[in-house]
């Protein structure tokens, strides 16, 4: 099985100040990043600063979406990234291989018609919707069969200003919340959480999870904030690394483009973005330099990572 966790708003930076990923505590992480993983372009060749729309539409169908737009485009995809997306995201491309994949990732809103009304699609909810039909919703983070995306479950137990934030966005939200689930809900740790994330996993070809709040981390430019963020991405990441078996499964992990590696700025930064690989197959990837050419390496070489026929 392949791994895939995709982590918002983190680059290389190899200057100190300001920047998290040197704190004692991160020394792991630290290590991941800057020795043990291949820096990636996520400029992509267009001019301006990396944004999330098109670099998650690049990372997870293999097109540099920047240079199709012509620009880089922030926040949520549009009419033409979607169109991409629902035709090239790697979870239709490996529904075509009758491979199964999922998105790991628990919502506190499953419902399909509530979510494709929203304003405020994510790249990764829009290709999960389009190419699997459902998300994971509150019913399955208490049953350990999803990961929510502050890894813990802290920010849905201590949620007054989540729920704000969330009516503010999404009018209609109470309507369709579970409360008695949203209520039932318990924090776990990182280790608990990679081992849901695994569990997941085991059932699946490729099980994607993203974490963001390294990118909200950033933007906010609170090191305290940004070192609590990434302690918790390192202790799940540690976790996965000491119990997955390398000689059968991959763990891959990337970002879309730069930000909480410099807090001395609130927007993006173009530093480029480490790309991380354990197991299977990882030497194929020795060439790969920008941020699509993952998923566009991995869907060219599919029948070495599942024994398929060509």
């Amino acid at each position: 099985m392949v791994l895939f966790i995709f982590v918002d708003g983190l680059g290389i930076n190899y200057r100190k100040e300001n920047n998290p990923l040197f704190d004692e505590k991160l020394k792991f992480l630290n290590k991941v990043i800057f020795e043990d993983s291949v820096p990636l372009n996520a400029k992509m060749g267009v001019e301006g600063i990396p944004q999330s729309a098109t670099g998650q539409a690049s990372i997870f169908t293999g097109k540099n979406c920047a240079k199709i737009l012509g620009y880089h485009k922030e926040g949520f995809p549009n009419e033409r990234l979607k169109k991409i997306l629902k035709k090239e995201s790697i979870f239709q491309f490996l529904k075509g291989k009758n491979l199964k994949s999922t998105f790991a990732n628990g919502f506190i809103v499953d419902d399909k018609e509530f979510l494709d009304n929203s304003r405020f699609v994510s790249a990764t909810t829009y290709m999960t919707l389009s190419s699997l039909g459902i998300v994971r919703g509150l019913s399955k983070l208490n049953e350990n069969k999803a990961v929510y995306q502050d890894i813990t479950n802290e920010t849905l137990i201590t949620r007054d200003k989540m729920e704000k934030r969330y009516e503010k966005l999404f009018p209609r939200i109470k309507d369709y919340l579970d409360f008695n689930q949203l209520n039932s809900l318990k924090k776990i740790s990182p280790q608990k959480a990679a081992r849901n994330l695994l569990n997941i996993a085991d059932e699946y070809d490729f099980t994607l999870f993203e974490y963001f709040l390294t990118d909200k981390a950033g933007h906010l430019g609170d090191y305290s904030r940004a070192n609590k963020v990434l302690l918790k991405f390192q202790e799940l990441f540690y976790t996965l690394l000491e119990e997955m078996d390398f000689n059968s499964d991959s763990l891959i992990m990337i970002s879309d483009h730069g930000n909480i590696e410099d807090l001395s700025i609130s927007k993006h930064t173009f530093n480029r973005v480490p790309f991380y690989i354990k197991g299977k197959n990882q030497k194929m990837f020795s060439k790969a330099e920008y941020i699509y050419d993952i998923i566009k390496i991995f869907k060219a070489n599919i029948h070495k990572f599942y024994n398929l026929q060509l």
